[in-house]
C-alpha cells in the first residue's frame, strides 16, 4: 500500500482548501486521500465526494508507504491526524500542517 502523498482530512474546512493545492499537482504524483471516522468529519461527503475524490476512513497499516503526508488541521475531527502525524514521526515521513483560513 503507499502513494506519493497521504492526504488526511477531518473538516470541511481544511478539506477545502487542501484540495485545490493537491489537484495541481501533475497526474504522475500519486495521492491517496484518508478521512477522519468521528461522525462529526464531514470533509469526505461535503467535499470529496462532491469533487469525486476516493478516500478511506482508516488509521495507518505498517504497510503504509509515502514520501509525505498532508494534514488539514481539524478541530472536531483530528483523531486521524494526530494518528498520521505519529506515524509520520515514526516512519520519518515528513509531515505538513495546513490549516483552513478560518482556523
Amino acid at each position: 500500500m503507499g502513494a506519493d502523498i497521504y492526504v488526511v482530512v477531518g473538516d470541511i474546512g481544511s478539506a477545502k482548501e487542501v484540495l485545490p493545492a493537491i489537484q495541481k499537482l501533475p497526474e504522475s504524483v500519486t495521492v491517496q486521500w484518508f478521512v477522519d471516522d468521528d461522525p462529526k468529519a464531514k470533509a469526505g461527503t461535503d467535499v470529496l465526494q462532491k469533487a469525486s475524490v476516493s478516500y478511506e476512513t482508516r488509521g495507518p497499516l505498517a504497510e503504509d508507504t509515502t514520501k509525505v503526508i498532508v494534514v488539514g488541521t481539524s478541530a472536531t475531527a483530528a483523531g486521524a491526524q494526530i494518528a498520521w502525524t505519529q506515524f509520520g514521526i515514526d516512519h520519518d515521513i515528513p509531515v505538513v500542517w495546513v490549516e483552513d483560513l478560518w482556523g
